[in-house]
């Protein structure tokens, strides 16, 4: 019995090790200088958490995300404090903040080199459901500007 136990333990043990490297959402994520900039990514964190985040940055902080965030009412106050530093990823405006930019995935690479060499440090966030996609491009691009 005790032997059985130990074999289940270690199944588990081997099944955890195998799987845990695929998660990557919710943690931040560093990339290092690129372009030189600071660069990290966190998607799917919590309200609480990405505030202390974007707070706990030194200026200039750029923050590239998705729509979902800006209407979460804990966020209003940051938004409204940076907004000229803000990225939405999305097609069209967003109804109720016409005052922040709007990018496309596509475009990610010509607004990081707008903004190069600021020492600035970058967020980038995601939420929506093409979030693992978004960050096997971000990666791929990031990767790519790092060679720059």
């Amino acid at each position: 019995m005790e032997k059985n136990l130990k074999t289940q333990t270690n199944k588990t043990a081997v099944t955890e090790q195998h799987s845990a490297p695929q998660e990557q959402f919710g943690y931040l994520k560093p990339y290092g200088k690129v372009l030189g900039n600071d660069v990290f990514t966190f998607h799917r964190p919590n309200t609480e958490e990405l505030l202390n985040t974007l707070r706990s940055f030194p200026e200039p902080v750029y923050w590239f995300t998705s729509a979902g965030y800006l209407y979460v009412p804990a966020m209003q106050g940051f938004i409204a404090e940076n907004k000229q530093r803000m990225y939405v990823f999305s097609e069209e405006p967003v109804s109720g903040f016409k005052d922040i930019l709007n990018v496309k995935m596509e475009e990610l690479e010509n607004r990081l080199k707008m903004i190069s060499a600021q020492n600035a440090m970058i967020l980038i966030s995601c939420n929506t459901e093409d979030e693992e996609r978004y960050d096997e491009l971000i990666g791929e691009l990031i990767k790519r500007l790092k060679q720059q």
